[in-house]
């Protein structure tokens, strides 16, 4: 009765199982398996193990001649990169974990679970993903804009180029909440987030701060204006309304900038700066871009007040 209780859960679980012995010499497989494989069970018994997967580039025929052990029984991690082999001939890739066990006559053999590499890979590239983005609005988060800004300014070090960080806070979205809600609130952030991705470039980092904050990064910069200009471009672009199903809605923006090495050698320095811009900007009346105080005389007074159309930028990827 035990006997079948485990044969049938072994059968129930939803991924590829194999059984062999010291010898590599399959002794049992469940149906999962033979799905996959286009094998029937009795086909494959008294097989070698070796003429159906290959683990790591390397044949587990070397199982033979050495029963009892099995280079790839560990008793932990993930496992092996395996190939496997079809009934039709065609293959598949899979991570192989192998665990050693004794039966009741204290003889050796070996259970081998096959899982999906690729479903592992995508599932691995989504948690990636996930946990480089903003939850609500899908641009980046917080952490990650910062460690990427502290990677540009480790790789534009020396170079003559410069790192520009675009500080974005939403004029007039407080507002939009206390009159239409959260719900609504919600919806312009992502309406935000998609308008500040087409209206840069695709090397450009597009981040949620906090709250209705936002940051641009514009990496290895030959031109400290393109910032300047970029700040105007996105200033405009967001004063345009926006049309959220039954509710048209108008913000504004204010954008401090700055840059590295001009502003200071760090992250944080760089952060602080662009965010003191910013609030300056804020306190004349908003809409405005402001470049942090040290380099204000390198921006024309003409371009402070002239809308700027931007060519060359397009949807970020």
């Amino acid at each position: 009765m035990t006997a079948a209780l485990y044969r049938n859960a072994m059968q129930s679980v939803g991924v590829p199982i194999l059984i062999f012995d010291g010898y590599g010499t399959i002794i049992w497989c469940n149906r999962e398996f033979t799905i996959g494989t286009g094998y029937q069970c009795t086909d494959l018994v008294h097989k070698n193990i070796s003429d159906l997967i290959e683990f790591g580039g390397a044949s587990s025929a070397a199982l033979q001649g050495a029963p009892g052990r099995s280079p790839l029984a560990l008793p932990d991690g993930p496992g092996a990169p395996a190939t496997v082999r079809r009934a039709n001939r065609s293959t598949f890739t899979a991570q192989a974990v192998v665990r050693a066990m004794e039966s009741d006559d204290a003889t050796p053999f070996f259970v081998c679970v096959l899982h999906d590499a690729t479903t592992s890979e995508r599932s691995l590239q989504w948690e990636r993903e996930r946990s480089r983005t903003d939850e609500l609005t899908g641009a980046y988060c917080r952490s990650f804009l910062v460690e990427s800004l502290r990677q540009a300014i480790a790789a534009t070090r020396d170079t003559g180029l410069v790192v520009a960080v675009l500080f974005i806070d939403l004029d007039g979205f407080k507002e939009v909440n206390d009159v239409h809600g959260h719900g609504a609130g919600d919806d312009l952030l992502r309406a935000v987030t998609a308008r500040l991705r087409s209206g840069t470039r695709a090397s450009d980092m597009v981040g949620r701060y906090g709250g209705d904050e936002f940051v641009v990064m514009l990496p290895a910069l030959a031109s400290r204006q393109l910032a300047y200009d970029l700040g105007r471009h996105l200033v405009n672009q967001l004063a345009q309304p926006f049309s959220l199903g039954r509710v048209t809605l108008r913000i504004g923006a204010s954008i401090g900038v700055a840059f590295f090495p001009d502003h200071g050698n760090d992250v944080r320095t760089i952060m602080m700066r662009a965010d003191e811009a910013m609030y300056r900007g804020k306190r004349g009346g908003g809409g405005t871009v402001a470049i942090a105080q040290s380099l204000c005389s390198l921006v024309s007074r003409r371009a402070r007040s002239t809308p700027v159309q931007i060519a060359g930028f397009g949807a970020q990827a």
